[in-house]
Protein backbone atom coordinates (compact mmCIF):
# COMPACT_ATOMS: atom_id res chain seq x y z
CA UNK A 1 0.00 0.00 0.00
CA UNK A 2 2.55 2.37 0.99
CA UNK A 3 4.70 1.17 -2.16
CA UNK A 4 1.62 2.06 -4.48
CA UNK A 5 1.32 5.80 -2.21
CA UNK A 6 4.75 6.27 -3.49
CA UNK A 7 5.01 5.41 -7.39
CA UNK A 8 1.57 7.24 -7.66
CA UNK A 9 2.92 10.59 -5.74
CA UNK A 10 5.87 10.88 -7.71
CA UNK A 11 3.81 9.91 -11.35
CA UNK A 12 2.08 13.16 -10.09
CA UNK A 13 5.58 14.92 -10.88
CA UNK A 14 6.40 12.58 -13.88
CA UNK A 15 9.06 11.45 -11.47
CA UNK A 16 10.09 7.79 -11.20
CA UNK A 17 12.66 6.10 -8.26
CA UNK A 18 13.75 2.68 -9.06
CA UNK A 19 12.63 -0.14 -7.12
CA UNK A 20 15.62 -0.67 -4.59
CA UNK A 21 15.61 3.30 -3.81
CA UNK A 22 11.22 2.73 -3.08
CA UNK A 23 12.04 -0.42 -0.79
CA UNK A 24 14.39 1.38 0.82
CA UNK A 25 12.00 4.23 1.57
CA UNK A 26 9.10 2.57 2.75
CA UNK A 27 10.67 -0.09 4.97
CA UNK A 28 12.17 2.94 6.49
CA UNK A 29 10.58 3.31 10.09
CA UNK A 30 10.28 7.10 9.83
CA UNK A 31 7.64 6.25 6.41
CA UNK A 32 5.30 5.26 8.85
CA UNK A 33 4.62 8.61 9.51
CA UNK A 34 2.58 9.89 6.37
CA UNK A 35 3.76 13.43 6.62
CA UNK A 36 7.58 12.53 6.97
CA UNK A 37 7.19 10.36 3.83
CA UNK A 38 5.53 13.13 2.04
CA UNK A 39 8.09 15.39 2.90
CA UNK A 40 10.72 12.64 1.42
CA UNK A 41 9.16 12.62 -1.43
CA UNK A 42 8.49 16.19 -2.27
CA UNK A 43 12.66 16.70 -1.26
CA UNK A 44 13.51 13.73 -3.67
CA UNK A 45 11.40 15.19 -6.50
CA UNK A 46 12.97 18.66 -6.30
CA UNK A 47 16.65 16.89 -6.22
CA UNK A 48 18.29 17.79 -9.47
CA UNK A 49 21.32 15.37 -9.31
CA UNK A 50 19.57 11.80 -10.42
CA UNK A 51 23.59 10.55 -10.08
CA UNK A 52 23.37 11.49 -6.51
CA UNK A 53 19.91 10.30 -5.67
CA UNK A 54 20.73 7.32 -3.45
CA UNK A 55 22.80 9.64 -1.18
CA UNK A 56 20.15 11.79 -0.74
CA UNK A 57 17.83 9.16 -0.25
CA UNK A 58 20.27 7.80 2.79
CA UNK A 59 20.72 11.31 4.21
CA UNK A 60 17.19 11.58 4.98
CA UNK A 61 16.75 7.63 6.37
CA UNK A 62 19.75 8.40 8.65
CA UNK A 63 17.67 10.45 11.78
CA UNK A 64 16.00 7.73 14.00
CA UNK A 65 13.10 10.35 14.99
CA UNK A 66 10.36 13.04 13.36
CA UNK A 67 12.31 15.47 15.26
CA UNK A 68 15.94 14.49 13.34
CA UNK A 69 14.72 14.18 10.53
CA UNK A 70 13.08 17.95 10.15
CA UNK A 71 16.32 18.95 11.51
CA UNK A 72 18.24 17.70 8.76
CA UNK A 73 15.38 19.09 6.35
CA UNK A 74 16.45 22.72 7.72
CA UNK A 75 20.33 21.67 7.36
CA UNK A 76 19.81 21.05 3.79
CA UNK A 77 18.31 24.32 2.94
CA UNK A 78 21.39 26.01 5.11
CA UNK A 79 23.37 23.98 2.79
CA UNK A 80 21.89 25.41 0.34
CA UNK A 81 21.03 29.23 0.85
CA UNK A 82 23.00 29.42 3.99
CA UNK A 83 22.50 29.51 7.58
CA UNK A 84 21.83 33.17 8.13
CA UNK A 85 19.20 33.67 5.10
CA UNK A 86 17.52 30.31 5.80
CA UNK A 87 17.40 31.40 9.88
CA UNK A 88 16.20 35.05 9.30
CA UNK A 89 13.15 34.27 7.01
CA UNK A 90 12.44 31.18 8.71
CA UNK A 91 12.61 32.68 12.28
CA UNK A 92 10.67 35.76 11.40
CA UNK A 93 7.72 33.32 9.53
CA UNK A 94 7.79 31.50 13.36
CA UNK A 95 7.48 35.01 15.61
CA UNK A 96 4.73 36.14 13.46
CA UNK A 97 1.20 36.29 14.13
CA UNK A 98 -0.49 34.52 11.30
CA UNK A 99 2.44 34.88 8.52
CA UNK A 100 4.36 37.12 6.96
CA UNK A 101 4.03 38.61 2.93
CA UNK A 102 6.39 38.53 0.01
CA UNK A 103 6.92 42.21 0.40
CA UNK A 104 7.75 42.35 4.49
CA UNK A 105 10.08 39.72 4.22
CA UNK A 106 11.95 41.59 1.43
CA UNK A 107 11.48 44.61 3.60
CA UNK A 108 12.79 43.67 6.62
CA UNK A 109 15.88 41.61 5.50
CA UNK A 110 16.72 43.24 2.51
CA UNK A 111 17.46 40.07 0.77
CA UNK A 112 16.97 40.32 -3.10
CA UNK A 113 13.49 39.00 -4.51
CA UNK A 114 15.24 36.88 -6.98
CA UNK A 115 17.04 35.13 -3.68
CA UNK A 116 13.98 34.95 -1.97
CA UNK A 117 12.14 33.76 -5.15
CA UNK A 118 14.74 31.03 -5.59
CA UNK A 119 14.37 29.63 -1.39
CA UNK A 120 10.48 30.11 -1.71
CA UNK A 121 10.76 27.63 -5.08
CA UNK A 122 12.40 25.12 -2.97
CA UNK A 123 11.17 25.41 0.27
CA UNK A 124 7.39 26.19 -0.90
CA UNK A 125 6.12 22.39 0.46
CA UNK A 126 6.72 23.64 3.45
CA UNK A 127 5.20 26.68 3.61
CA UNK A 128 0.91 27.42 2.63
CA UNK A 129 -0.37 30.97 1.79
CA UNK A 130 -3.34 32.94 2.66
CA UNK A 131 -4.41 36.18 1.86
CA UNK A 132 -0.90 36.71 0.49
CA UNK A 133 0.64 35.72 4.23
CA UNK A 134 3.25 32.85 3.90
CA UNK A 135 3.30 30.13 6.78
CA UNK A 136 4.36 26.95 8.22
CA UNK A 137 2.15 24.08 6.41
CA UNK A 138 2.31 22.08 9.24
CA UNK A 139 3.52 22.11 13.42
CA UNK A 140 7.10 19.51 12.49
CA UNK A 141 8.49 22.08 10.28
CA UNK A 142 7.28 25.01 13.00
CA UNK A 143 8.74 23.35 15.85
CA UNK A 144 11.97 22.57 14.34
CA UNK A 145 12.63 26.24 13.32
CA UNK A 146 11.88 26.96 17.06
CA UNK A 147 14.01 24.22 18.12
CA UNK A 148 16.72 24.93 15.63
CA UNK A 149 16.53 28.70 15.68
CA UNK A 150 14.53 30.38 18.00
CA UNK A 151 15.37 28.61 21.66
CA UNK A 152 17.75 31.99 22.87
CA UNK A 153 15.86 34.44 23.35
CA UNK A 154 17.91 36.96 22.00
CA UNK A 155 17.00 35.91 18.59
CA UNK A 156 13.73 35.33 19.02
CA UNK A 157 13.35 39.02 20.42
CA UNK A 158 15.28 40.58 17.62
CA UNK A 159 12.98 39.17 15.14
CA UNK A 160 9.85 40.44 16.85
CA UNK A 161 12.02 43.94 16.89
CA UNK A 162 12.18 44.15 13.31
CA UNK A 163 8.64 42.61 12.43
CA UNK A 164 7.36 46.03 14.85
CA UNK A 165 10.32 48.50 13.28
CA UNK A 166 8.73 47.42 10.03
CA UNK A 167 5.01 47.53 10.87
CA UNK A 168 5.37 50.23 12.47
CA UNK A 169 6.01 52.47 9.56
CA UNK A 170 2.43 52.43 8.40
CA UNK A 171 -0.97 52.39 9.86
CA UNK A 172 -2.63 49.91 7.53
CA UNK A 173 -4.80 46.54 8.40
CA UNK A 174 -1.86 44.43 8.82
CA UNK A 175 0.48 46.56 11.43
CA UNK A 176 -2.88 46.77 13.31
CA UNK A 177 -2.70 43.26 12.61
CA UNK A 178 0.52 42.40 13.99
CA UNK A 179 1.83 45.34 15.83
CA UNK A 180 -0.03 44.31 19.39
CA UNK A 181 0.62 40.56 19.44
CA UNK A 182 4.65 42.06 18.77
CA UNK A 183 4.21 44.24 21.41
CA UNK A 184 2.83 41.74 24.23
CA UNK A 185 5.34 39.27 23.20
CA UNK A 186 8.10 41.81 23.62
CA UNK A 187 6.39 43.01 26.77
CA UNK A 188 5.91 46.46 25.26
CA UNK A 189 2.62 47.33 27.38
CA UNK A 190 3.17 51.07 26.78
CA UNK A 191 2.95 50.21 23.13
CA UNK A 192 0.14 47.91 22.95
CA UNK A 193 -1.91 50.72 25.23
CA UNK A 194 -1.00 53.47 22.41
CA UNK A 195 -1.94 51.27 19.72
CA UNK A 196 -5.13 50.46 21.21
Amino acid sequence: KRRQLVTDYLWLYRKKLTDAQIERIVTDKQSENTLVLKTLLDELINYGVFEKLDKRIDYYLLPDTIEDFYQALLQSYEDDFGKDFVKQILSLIAVSRSGLSEDEILAITNYKQLYWSQFYCAFASHLNAKNGLFYFSHRYVQNAVWSRYLDKTDWEHSCRMAIIEEMSKDNNIRAYAELPYQYEAVGDYDSLYHQF
